[in-house]
């Protein structure tokens, strides 16, 4: 927002860039990164019709307000949609908790919690954990 007005930008132009159909991700702001986080969700139109490959995501990606940056991450949480994403700001680290995810055509709730922990200047994708 510039002024208090919406304006819409030319994201969509810029590549590398995550799906443009993302269904209950988690996105939130990283104040000391300067950036946003965003994990996982699915494709609404398609969440019966089609296994887990086609339907939810684990891609990472940052954003910096310009660019869009896709994360390998190893180990990773479970592919999910509609979890629960929090930035600890005590402990500086990215937390997720449970959601749902698709295997062999059938829904599921997932109820584990991952945190990825962050460093002042970038994330390593090898510090995420499981609670």
């Amino acid at each position: 927002m510039e002024n208090n007005q919406w304006i819409e930008t030319d994201e969509g132009s810029i590549q590398p860039r995550p799906s443009p159909i993302k269904f209950f991700p988690s996105f939130l702001y990283i104040p000391f990164l300067g950036k946003n986080l965003l994990y996982g969700g699915g494709r609404p139109n398609q969440y019966w019709e089609h296994g887990q490959n086609e339907v939810n995501k684990d891609d990472f990606w940052t954003w910096d307000g310009e660019h869009w940056e896709h994360i390998e991450l190893s180990p990773k949480p479970t592919i999910r949609m509609m979890h629960g994403g929090v930035y600890d700001s005590k402990r500086k680290r990215f937390v997720i908790f449970g959601g749902w995810t698709v295997q062999d055509d059938q829904a599921y709730y997932v109820e584990d919690m991952w945190a990825l922990s962050l460093n002042k200047s970038s994330i390593d994708a090898k510090l995420w954990q499981m609670y």
